[in-house]
């Protein structure tokens, strides 16, 4: 029953792509771009059967859930909620403060997803872990989180922040969180509450394909490169443009590829033969060392 309302759904046209995807050899192939993310095809391949998700897809279906809402709702992503809640605040101190009211902070505490999301106004936490060891948490998530208004100076009165939890069902297998993390953020900004989510095999199946079509409709990738997963080059430029732009990339020792997609066979190799002559015209007009003198 959950499968055919997928199937009926406007993502459900997707499920063919999402099927190919996972049936293939993982390539390093840009997907879906979704707003700041990048989605490879190993990321898309952390949602089939039953895979830990990736930082990536969590990030990017939060900042599609958030897209949704009319409320004021910010995201802090899966490496800086990690480390704000863990107490490594080194790293954040020049993180600019956000206003919305309502945070969404997927924590990653040991390979296992937990979802804390902070209300501003009622200073308080919710803390949801799918597996239903709040308790095990409690103290640490409250503790970094009053140390991180301190260090900022952001709140004087870091003792009334409390830490609440919200009844749900429980993870019932050992690689859902991920999964479940998502649904629950996304039915809270729905309904207020997540004691609807469900947690049985049928369900997490049925949100992986869902999680997985909704990236792959929503994320454009068309404008990047099949195999290096770059930007294609501006089709205006002249092939000498786009050597030059390689070479002067390449002396400051940037990770940059040859634009191999500029089309047929015969461009790519008359890219490489300038290239390879650029290269030698700058060894040649180099200045020779003085004599005696030793390079470093």
């Amino acid at each position: 029953m959950i499968f055919e309302e997928l199937h009926s759904s406007p993502i459900g046209g997707h499920t063919g792509i999402v099927m190919k995807v996972w049936a293939a050899n993982i390539s390093g192939q840009v997907e879906a771009v979704v707003g700041p993310y990048k989605l490879y095809d190993s990321s898309f391949y952390s949602l089939q059967g039953t895979e830990w998700l990736s930082d990536e897809v969590i990030d990017a279906y939060l900042h599609l859930v958030i897209e949704k809402q009319q409320n004021h709702v910010h995201q802090l992503c899966a490496v800086v909620a990690s480390s704000l809640f863990s107490g490594q605040f080194r790293c954040l101190k020049k993180m600019k403060f956000p206003i919305e009211d309502i945070w969404l902070c997927p924590v990653n505490v040991g390979a296992h997803w937990i979802l804390v999301i902070i209300i501003m106004p009622e200073k308080t936490l919710l803390l949801i872990d799918p597996m239903g060891n709040e308790g095990s948490y409690e103290r640490k998530i409250l503790r970094n989180w009053r140390n991180f208004l301190k260090l900022r100076r952001c709140d004087e009165q870091t003792a009334q922040w409390q830490l609440q939890t919200l009844k749900h069902n429980q993870q019932m297998d050992s690689s859902s969180c991920g999964v479940l993390v998502l649904n629950f953020a996304e039915q809270y900004l729905l309904t207020g509450t997540i004691s609807h989510v469900q947690t049985t095999s049928e369900a997490v199946s049925s949100a992986r394909m869902k999680i997985a079509c909704t990236l792959r409709c929503r994320g454009n990738a068309e404008e990047y490169c099949v195999v290096c997963s770059m930007l294609e080059n501006d089709p205006n430029k002249s092939m000498i443009e786009m050597v030059q732009y390689t070479y002067s990339h390449s002396d400051r020792q940037s990770v940059v590829p040859l634009p191999h997609h500029v089309g047929t066979r015969k461009a790519f190799d008359d890219l490489f033969l300038s290239f390879y002559f650029l290269r030698r015209r700058s060894k040649k007009t180099s200045p020779t060392p003085a004599a005696g003198s030793r390079s470093s």
